[in-house]
Formats: structure tokens, C-alpha cells, sequence
């Protein structure tokens, strides 16, 4: 089996991004899997060519969306890691990046003697609502994150915290889901290969 490499640098910082070049992470798992079916995503093209890019440019590509409820969201997520260190009696040890299988992963912090991390999303009062009154769960759109977080670290659960000022906060335990794992392991390595061979096609205009 392969091994998690961790990488100790501060997220967000030009070391944390170079690390992240070319690399399918996090939230662009989505990119490769869908959330509820753990299908192929039918296009790839624009997601492989942008990583193909990176790794030329040495640059990555900013999304260019960044509200005020990202960045108060980032702001916040030290105040909800405080609320579930006190709450369920744990310890978060800050992490900034890992590395396996030719992919990476910014988890928001690993619980310290387990196998679990965490997955800090702070929001608007609108979604905390609608997750509280669905029964207090996690949007499935954050699956291919989680679940790809989980197939990185080898972990065995995520602690998805949903916290907000205005409405109660929450965490829901997300385990393993090794059918969708499985999917996410294999569409990755075609990934992969599409960034590679994308890659010396670009090169060769250099």
C-alpha cells in the first residue's frame, strides 16, 4: 500500500501552492467524480488541461471566486475547531498538505491518536439551517472531498463540522465508503495519464 506523505507548510502560503501544482486535490475531486454517484465526470478536458498548465506555468490557476462568505468562512474555522475540541474532548493537529497516489489533500486538521481528520465548513446561516432541519447532515456535494480525503490519508473517518454564528453548529461522522474509493482510486489514475500526455503536447510549443 501506498504511503501518505505529509508535508508540513502553512496552507494558503506560495510553498503550500507549489506543492498543490498539477496535482488533483481536495475539492477538485468532484472534478473526476460525481458527488452522488461516484461516476466519471464525462468532461475532463478543461480540469486536465488547467493541471497539465500549472506544471508548465509553474502558476495556479485562481478560480477568481472569492466571496465574503469564503473569507469569513476561513476566518471562522479556528473558532469551530475550538467548539469541537471542547465539545467531543479532542485534540486537532494542524496539518497543511499530504500527498498519495499522485494526489493531494489539505485536511483541516488530524485528530490527534486516531485515524480521523477533520473537515471544517463554516457557513452562511441559509445552508446551516436547511443542513440542521435535513437532520443534521452533510451536503452530499462535499463527498468527493471527504471521500477522497479518506482514500489519500488511508484514514478511517472524517469529522465533518458545519458551524455557523447564528444557528447551532454540528458534526457528523463520515466513514469510509469503499465502493466510491474504489471508483475515485481508478478514474484518478486516467487522470493522471491525461495530464501526463497533456503535458508533452504543450511542451512541445515551448
Amino acid at each position: 500500500m501506498s504511503q501518505m506523505q505529509i508535508h508540513n507548510v502553512e496552507q494558503r502560503t506560495p510553498e503550500w501552492h507549489a506543492l498543490k501544482l498539477g496535482l488533483p486535490s481536495g475539492s477538485t475531486f468532484s472534478k473526476i467524480v460525481q458527488p452522488v454517484s461516484g461516476e466519471p465526470v464525462k468532461d475532463s478536458t478543461t480540469f486536465v488541461n488547467q493541471l497539465a498548465l500549472e506544471l508548465v506555468t509553474g502558476e495556479v490557476e485562481k478560480s477568481g471566486f472569492d466571496n465574503y462568505h469564503m473569507q469569513r468562512g476561513r476566518e471562522l474555522e479556528p473558532e469551530a475547531i475550538a467548539w469541537y475540541e471542547l465539545v467531543y474532548g479532542k485534540v486537532v493537529e494542524p496539518i497543511g498538505f499530504v500527498t498519495n497516489y499522485g494526489l493531494g489533500f489539505s485536511p483541516d486538521g488530524f485528530i490527534k491518536g486516531e485515524k480521523g481528520f477533520i473537515e471544517v465548513k463554516s457557513v452562511c446561516p441559509k445552508v446551516q439551517l436547511e443542513c440542521l432541519e435535513a437532520g443534521g447532515v452533510m451536503p452530499r456535494k462535499h463527498y468527493p472531498q471527504v471521500q477522497g480525503g479518506l482514500y489519500v490519508t488511508g484514514y478511517e473517518y472524517c469529522d465533518f463540522i458545519s458551524y455557523s454564528t447564528v444557528f447551532m453548529p454540528f458534526c457528523v461522522k463520515i466513514y469510509r465508503d469503499e465502493d466510491y474509493i474504489a471508483k475515485l482510486a481508478k478514474e484518478s489514475k486516467i487522470i493522471l495519464s491525461k495530464i501526463e500526455a497533456r503535458l508533452l503536447q504543450i511542451k512541445k510549443y515551448i
